[in-house]
């Protein structure tokens, strides 16, 4: 099952290769979402018996693995997401007519999909929290897919993405304190542990947990008065809108929830929270939508409605609504995915999908009258559909006995009128009468322009003749909801195949589920809901006039004014902050010192000082590093006062090579190998930006020391003040934190010692610190190339400037190096780099060297080009050099090496994997490949920064 949720972000990750471009792949998807479908069906018989458990160690000693939880409510939710999926998939290859739009909502689309299943098959908590943060991410960037462009639909797909995103973003901080706690008060964040566990509702945080998960559930799932964000995200393209909004994202609350009612519901604050918001929800969002003419604005509030009714369901107490919730679920999923796909098909053929303007489709688009008609109708609670079937299980769950409130069925009975009035408002003023008179006008107007313009004879239009419409509709855009159309059929009539072993699993228990209730009490409310629905749709003209009264502050409005009042407070804020950064500076590392300080008295580190003695073990040697160090800060006080660009560059390199020396006296010929590159690729770049710099101004730094130089005596004493404050506070840590290392002895082991006796043995390395680097710290490396990686995207973003001339200009000579001379040295360098960055990169496990400097070497050597060649004729030369290509490749090898490869073998997270030896006196492990994935990412990083630095500065036109 682990596999199966991996492989949606392995497709993400094809998807963004040109491979993704071709309509061929989204077919691929499609396949593969079909492939998913039938994985997860192949479990349900297994989960019958109990939850299917896969776990992988991740770090044992923390008691964290990756681990799946596979019971009826997994699997349902796990089929619901790829059944629905594989349609989009299919939806979404004919919807878009832009290619590169086309790919870049399948990536997301796949890494949404991966996103969903973490949640849903998550075998602990962390693994479920990260998954939840994951499709709040994912569908932040969906919903907003059309914002990156100009206009009132970019703008509002912005707002609607970015209220959606703090919205739920909110609820994740919830879940994630209410996770901690529950792990805590469980003893163990395992699912098969927690629901194990009926103590918990007699717990002390048992109020916390409760309240923390309800609030996530609410958020996410747009529950009352959380419920704004979700009519404001229909921004998105219409397969988004149907997958997220129909079958996925929204549901992950409802997944929550029923997720833990077995271990927290049935408490008297459960049940009158969750019930209570979940009808309030259910009937204000079906109200809400009856009065809607957008047909994407009446979905999303039928939705809001919809989800309200599962929350509702699932608060009952005794578990009485679980089962109606599970068939909901379904439903929902099939006949609301089915008409938001259908409302894009009839915005792409008309234009518009405001009702208003709509009309006469039925013979126009025969058929989307279809499966409009039975999803709209599924929604309505028609027999023998698979929305009926839903809502007479949810009537039949709130109809009372004794005892009982009859507020719940009075309620239920409320919303589900106003459900069948929405369902039939769709088909009747979309589909069944004529187009209004205005509206058909305007169109034939467009059509026969539109017709002119493509040199074919314009059709008649009679205003009020429906049969005088025609469009065209590609037949694939009614194929996908289509088939969720005859799943709203279908299903009922197998039942007993496909949703009783699921809900059975979810149970414990044998269930048996019908297409008409036990009882004839629900299904005669159920048959009058559907009478007054179709009545009231009948006398729409009289009751709609009564929407004009003045409306109550809306979610969205107190959002807004919300937001606008935090936006006001950091303005003000920001009025008392000056601009001058050294100020900020100053308060930061005067701070810290304080805080050093403070820290150097409660934990006696003056006694320890006190017992530093100052020896000379090594006469010779310890003299050179005094030496040293005294020419790193005499190079840095040179620095500080020339007044020329150049000459400070080359002392603060001078600076960073005497430490550099230093590190090679200890001896620590690793640090010393990284800090004599790192100063040399610094220089380099610095060199280059002077360049710049100085085409533009060469007065820069002798203006910036006017500057500095400038301030008052009093200013000069302040400056040296503060830099010696935090100077000595820093050397006084660090002196202490060496005078305090433990000695190296049996009973008080120091972690150096432990690092070098099991650097071979479990490693297969004999160099402990790219042991450290790869293995024992390897998840901070992993993380340290992902910064450095957006830290060359960062330079590429800030120095970019519009209007620069990308294209190489091979008849301009743009650099003053390049000589007969220079140019031999490059050809000469240039290979002996490579190959010294290849010897690091093999031989780094035995020896100084690893992928970082190699990468850094490799880095340099093409540098040398853009400074002896320039930019332009450097591109030439190197027409392989795609440094975003670089680091892609570098970070996808590294999560590979990490992820997918341990898996494969049932191993934890980044576990060496030993290949064996090789000739040359190689010794390969999969060490070696993290190695080659850090390479890549800190060439690509390296050359990124380069190229941007290096980019000619852009001319100003003419005129």
């Amino acid at each position: 099952m682990l596999y199966l949720t991996a492989a949606p972000f392995a497709a993400a990750l094809l998807l963004l290769t040109p491979l993704g471009r071709p309509q061929s792949a989204r077919y691929a998807l499609t396949a593969l979402c079909g492939a998913l479908f039938i994985g997860y069906a192949g479990y349900v018989s297994a989960a019958q018996a109990g939850p299917v458990i896969e776990t992988v160690p991740w770090v044992p000693s923390l008691g964290l693995s990756l681990s799946s939880y596979g019971d009826g409510l997994a699997l349902l939710f796990a089929l619901l997401v790829t059944g629905v999926g594989a349609v989009v998939a299919f939806y979404s290859a004919q919807y878009f007519d832009d290619e590169a739009e086309s790919q870049r909502f399948s990536v997301l689309f796949a890494a949404f999909m991966g996103a969903m299943l973490t949640l849903v098959t998550a075998g602990n908590l962390i693994t479920l929290f990260i998954g939840w943060e994951m499709t709040s991410f994912l569908s932040f960037l969906l919903i907003g897919f059309e914002g990156g462009k100009t206009g009132r639909k970019a703008e509002e797909a912005r707002t609607g993405a970015l209220r959606a995103l703090i919205v739920t973003g909110a609820g994740g901080l919830a879940l994630v304190g209410g996770v901690v706690l529950l792990g805590t008060a469980a003893g163990s964040y395992e699912l098969a542990d927690i629901l194990s566990n009926p103590a918990l509702r007699e717990h002390g945080w048992y109020m916390a947990i409760a309240l923390l998960l309800i609030a996530a559930a609410f958020t996410k799932s747009a529950q009352f008065p959380f419920h704004f964000w979700l009519p404001g995200a229909m921004s998105a393209p219409s397969p988004a809108s149907a997958y997220l909004h129909a079958a996925t994202m929204v549901k992950a609350g409802v997944y929550l929830l029923l997720r833990f009612q077995p271990v927290l519901g049935d408490t008297a604050l459960w049940t009158g929270l969750v019930t209570g918001i979940g009808l309030i929800t259910f009937v204000v969002g079906a109200a809400i939508a009856t009065r809607q003419r957008d047909l994407k604005a009446m979905l999303a509030y039928t939705t809001v409605s919809a989800l309200g009714s599962l929350v509702a369901l699932i608060g009952l107490p005794d578990s009485l609504g679980i089962k109606a919730a599970l068939v909901g679920i379904l439903a929902h999923g099939a006949y609301k995915a089915a008409l938001f796909l259908m409302t894009g098909a009839i915005e792409h053929a008309t234009g518009t999908r405001n009702l208003d303007e709509l009309g006469g489709l039925r013979r126009a688009m025969p058929g989307a009258f279809v499966v409009v008609g039975i999803s709209a109708l599924s929604m309505a609670g028609l027999p023998p559909l698979l929305g009926f079937m839903a809502k007479d299980s949810l009537l039949e769950a709130l109809f009372p006995e004794p005892l009982r409130s009859i507020v719940p069925l009075a309620v239920g009975f409320a919303a589900s009128v106003l459900l069948v009035v929405s369902g039939l408002t769709i088909l009747q003023d979309a589909f069944l009468r004529p187009r209004p008179a205005a509206a058909q006008a305007a169109a034939g107007k467009k059509v026969g322009a539109s017709a002119k313009t493509a040199g074919q004879p314009s059709a008649e239009h009679d205003v009020g003749h429906e049969e005088a419409e025609h469009y065209h509709v590609n037949p694939l855009l009614t194929l996908g909801p289509g088939v969720l159309a005859a799943a709203s059929v279908i299903l009922p009539l197998t039942l007993t195949a496909f949703l009783d072993p699921l809900i059975s699993a979810y149970y414990g228990k044998t269930t048996h589920l019908h297409l008409f209730p036990e009882h004839p009490e629900p299904l005669i409310v159920s048959l009058l809901a559907l009478l007054a629905g179709a009545l009231l749709v009948r006398s729409r003209p009289v009751w709609s006039a009564w929407f004009d009264i003045p409306r109550m502050p809306t979610g969205a409005r107190v959002f807004n004014d919300l937001t606008r009042t935090v936006d006001r407070a950091g303005s003000a804020a920001l009025g008392l902050q000056s601009g001058h950064i050294r100020y900020y500076l100053i308060l930061i590392w005067l701070s810290v010192a304080a805080l050093i300080v403070v820290l150097v008295i409660n934990l006696e580190v003056l006694d320890v000082l006190r017992g530093v003695r100052v020896t000379f073990d090594r006469p010779g040697t310890d003299a050179l590093k005094l030496g040293l160090l005294a020419l790193s800060a005499a190079a840095t006080g040179y620095s500080i006062w020339t007044r020329r660009h150049i000459f400070a560059a080359l002392a603060l390199g001078m600076s960073g090579y005497a430490l550099g020396g230093v590190f090679l006296l200890e001896p620590a010929p690793d640090v010393a190998l990284v800090q004599i590159l790192v100063e040399t690729l610094g220089t380099v770049l610095i060199m280059v930006m002077i360049a710049r710099m100085d085409a533009i101004n060469g007065r820069l730094r002798v203006d910036a020391m006017r500057d500095l130089w400038a301030t008052s005596m009093i200013g000069k004493v302040r400056d040296v003040a503060i830099a010696m404050i935090i100077g000595g506070a820093v050397a006084l840590v660090a002196v202490s934190t060496v005078a305090s290392r433990p000695d190296r002895d049996a009973v008080n082991e120091p972690i150096a010692v432990w690092h070098l006796l099991h650097t071979y043995p479990d490693i297969k390395i004999t160099d402990s610190v790219a042991a450290i680097v790869t293995d024992f710290r390897g998840t901070d490396t992993l993380f340290e190339i992902l910064v450095f990686s957006a830290a060359g995207l960062g330079v590429l973003t800030l120095l970019t400037q519009p209007g620069i001339n990308v294209e190489p200009e091979p008849e301009r000579r743009e650099s003053k190096l390049e000589t007969p001379l220079t140019m031999l040295a490059l050809r000469l360098v240039l290979p002996f780099a490579l190959l010294v960055a290849a010897s690091h990169l093999l031989y780094g496990g035995g020896g100084p060297g690893d992928g970082f400097t190699a990468g850094v070497i490799a880095g340099l050597a093409v540098s040398l080009s853009y400074v002896v060649r320039g930019f332009n004729r450097t591109r030439l030369a190197f027409p392989w050099l795609k440094p975003r290509r670089f680091i892609i490749a570098g970070l996808v090898l590294s999560q590979v090496n990490a992820v997918i490869w341990a898996l494969a073998e049932g191993l934890p997270f980044m576990r060496v994997r030993d290949f064996g030896d090789a000739p040359a006196g190689l010794h390969f492990t999969s060490t070696l490949l993290f190695e080659a994935a850090i390479l890549l990412t800190v060439f690509g990083a390296v050359t990124l920064i380069m190229d941007t630095i290096a980019h000619p500065v852009a001319e100003e036109d003419e005129g």
